[in-house]
């Protein structure tokens, strides 16, 4: 069984936990050959990794940004077809 700890910020109470993977989205535009990873936030790595968890095929994050996890991609809310690969590393 995971131990899980609580912190206190502010008033309320933080949930810690061991962060066993790190979640990327791919930042190259264009056609350029070399990609582009960057790390999602600790709070949107947490928010896509527990809809991992739920099994969950999407979940939103801040920014207005929709993370399809079945398919690995992430979009705008507003717009689809703008799309950027997205992947998990465990660490």
């Amino acid at each position: 069984m995971m131990a899980t700890k609580f912190s206190s910020f502010g008033s309320a109470p933080v949930l810690l936990r061991p962060r066993n993977f790190q979640w990327y989205w791919n930042s190259t535009q264009g056609s350029r050959s070399t990609e582009e990873w960057q790390k999602y936030s600790n709070v949107e790595n947490e928010i896509i990794e527990d809809a991992l968890q739920e099994n969950k095929v999407e979940v939103e994050i801040d920014g207005g940004y929709l993370i399809n996890i079945k398919y690995q991609v992430q979009y705008t809310k507003y717009d689809h077809k703008k799309q950027h690969s997205i992947k998990r590393f465990q660490l």
